[in-house]
């Protein structure tokens, strides 16, 4: 089920989360949810998605890096203009996929 429009500016306020910010969408043992997560960003209009090729175990096991501890967004939040949460009407797009 999608969020509708106003249910995903609030999300996107609360975690600081503009539409041209770069997010990496990863699951822990499978990547299901990254793409449904993917794919929703995408409908909403964020810009600069991706999806995480494996899951996140597989990418620690090959030791790249990863941050440790408690997350410092919610200190270093921006200040937002209501541009950065500017996000597409979703019925049009939810229309489209029942046509295929």
């Amino acid at each position: 089920m999608m969020p509708v429009k106003d249910q995903m500016i609030r999300v996107m306020k609360e975690y600081d989360l503009g539409v041209n910010d770069r997010i990496i969408c990863y699951g822990d043992d499978n990547i299901i949810g990254a793409c449904r997560g993917f794919w929703m960003l995408k409908v909403f209009n964020f810009s600069n998605v991706s999806i995480l090729n494996g899951t996140f175990g597989l990418y620690k096991s090959q030791k790249y890096p990863i941050e440790m501890g408690a997350p410092t967004w919610a200190e270093n939040r921006r200040n937002r203009t209501d541009e950065d949460f500017k996000i597409k009407h979703v019925q049009p797009l939810v229309a489209c996929m029942h046509e295929v």
